[in-house]
């Protein structure tokens, strides 16, 4: 018994007929290249720069996370007429997606950026803290 098939028995990859041994052959593929970025041109809707800057100086990483947070529930409730001074909840289940926040340190950036007037709160018994942003 050999381990070479023989000229009746062959298998698909020594089969000639189905295998392309020319590996040379040129294919010439029009490759799509962007142009170079503008950078003015980048732009995020709806998020500023500076309203984070100050979210951060304030309370640190959490207050960037409860800024995002505020902004991205605001964008996603803006087609509903009624809803631009809606207060919402700040979840502590998406917060660890962020790291090592925890609703204590949550709570303390809520009362941080409530003493610094960026956000208003609403509290009630036996309920989550709601809060709205004061800034754009």
């Amino acid at each position: 018994m050999t381990d070479t098939p023989d000229e009746k028995q062959t298998t698909v990859a020594s089969n000639n007929k189905y295998n392309n041994s020319n590996n040379n052959i040129p294919i010439e593929v029009p490759l799509d290249i962007a142009p170079p970025r503008d950078k003015q041109k980048d732009f995020v809707q709806d998020y500023y720069m500076m309203s984070s800057a100050m979210c951060c100086k304030v309370a640190g990483k959490v207050g960037i996370y409860i800024y995002t947070y505020l902004k991205w529930r605001k964008g996603m409730d803006k087609k509903y007429p009624g809803r631009e001074k809606a207060y919402y909840p700040i979840p502590n289940t998406q917060s660890h997606d962020w790291g090592d926040i925890r609703r204590q340190r949550k709570n303390e950036a809520i009362q941080k950026m409530l003493k610094a007037e960026l956000i208003s709160v609403k509290k009630e018994k036996g309920k989550s803290t709601k809060v709205r942003l004061l800034i754009k």
